[in-house]
């Protein structure tokens, strides 16, 4: 769901307003009016108020506008014809032009409608305009946000997103040690802690491949058994006698109904792997890894020296408190040691700061080493643009 402000720099602070429509848009303003108090809400009017169900505010007929005082009225509809012709039935009805406010709201189904049109451009180039409309849309709604809410700092959005920003403190190593690439140049290789403690078997268990595995080839070929694990590719993009792959993925718990998914400790267990210790751990599930984190154990998360992952989600707010929780779980295992932000994503705009959809991050194990804060994380110089074509995105520290 995209999410979209209030339309804050067209309603006075403290204003009565009354909410017209009660869909997902509507329930959207109304949360964000219930969270900051910006102003004071009085109901919301549906044409269908009758079957609509709200527990937290009043939902009458268009027409009880005629009975009530208040200073604006907030259309909440997507449609830009319905709206103007719902405006003018509320002039209609007495009320002037002045106090009825719309905000255009351009969806992604706004978006895929103008990349259609974009019809001499091939699939990739039609992607990026889509998350460079996406980019553009939401710094012009944040600029709103910031020049007309000026206690934006106190906001449970902002508050939320620096709980975001702290689970994810880039740490530096105090001991000596060295980084590495491993993979591809660009979106697929990661970096690891070169000097970091190995197993007698030197075990890597790889979740999600893709069309890429040079990660997992170059370990391979430093002498690791891969296992790996993806449920969407009918098969590996290329082969090692090292390499072994089962068509199946990860899970955070156990579900009947996906007998294809299974959990990392049931894939240790089938594999003798649960004794074993100092093993390495890659994942790039889309998504997937969140439920992974918020219910993997201790006992065997400890068991992996590094970990190295794609989070995704970053830009989704209904997910933070999930996103927040898999770090927890993390943290209380491992201290995160590299941070890159995939550019390949869109970007959203939140207060002074920017966030992208997805980052690479690289774990170690807390008991191996010793840390200390960054005075401020910047680029490594091994970090490499996962989308050659677009300018590398910077992390908020």
């Amino acid at each position: 769901m995209n999410y979209v402000l209030f339309p804050y720099e067209r309603v006075e602070k403290n204003s009565r307003v009354i909410i017209y429509g009660m869909g997902w848009l509507g329930r959207m303003f109304v949360d964000q009016i219930e969270h900051n108090h910006y102003c004071e809400l009085l109901f919301s009017v549906d044409k269908n108020y009758q079957s609509i169900n709200s527990n937290n505010i009043a939902v009458r007929p268009p027409i009880s506008v005629q009975e009530t005082e208040f200073d604006y009225i907030v259309i909440a509809l997507l449609s830009v014809t319905t709206a103007e012709s719902v405006k003018v039935e509320l002039v209609n009805l007495g009320v002037p032009a002045e106090k009825c406010v719309y905000k255009y709201v351009l969806l992604e189904s706004d978006r895929e409608q103008i990349l259609q049109k974009i019809s001499s451009m091939d699939y990739f180039l039609r992607n990026r305009v889509g998350k460079m409309l996406y980019g553009l849309e939401s710094f012009a709604e944040n600029e709103c946000w910031l020049r007309t809410c000026q206690d934006w700092e106190k906001s449970w959005l902002n508050e939320k997103f620096q709980l975001l920003k702290s689970a994810l403190t880039v740490y530096k190593i105090d001991n000596t040690h060295n980084f590495v690439r491993l993979g591809k140049h660009g979106d697929g290789g990661y970096l690891i802690v070169e000097n970091y403690p190995i197993s007698e078997r030197k075990i890597l268990y790889a979740f999600g491949v893709g069309g890429d595995v040079s990660f997992e080839y170059e370990m391979a070929e430093q002498g690791y058994q891969v296992y790996m694990y993806d449920h969407t590719v009918p098969k590996l993009p290329q082969e090692h006698p090292s390499f072994h792959y089962q068509k199946r993925g990860l899970i955070g718990e156990h579900d009947e109904s996906r007998f294809e998914l299974s959990t990392l400790t049931d894939f240790m267990r089938e594999n003798e792997h649960l004794q074993d210790q100092d093993m390495l751990l890659k994942m790039d599930i889309e998504g997937f890894e969140v439920d992974v984190f918020r219910n993997l154990s201790e006992s065997v998360q400890s068991k992996f020296a590094q970990i190295v992952l794609e989070l995704h989600g970053l830009d989704e707010i209904e997910k933070w408190d999930a996103l927040l929780e898999a770090l927890a779980g993390l943290k209380r295992t491992h201290t995160l040691v590299h941070l890159h932000a995939n550019n390949w994503g869109s970007v959203t705009y939140i207060g002074n700061a920017m966030i992208t959809e997805a980052m690479e991050l690289t774990f170690v194990r807390t008991s191996d080493w010793n840390f200390s804060l960054h005075e401020r994380f910047l680029l490594n110089p091994m970090d490499v643009r996962c989308d050659s074509v677009r300018p590398e995105r910077l992390a908020w520290q």
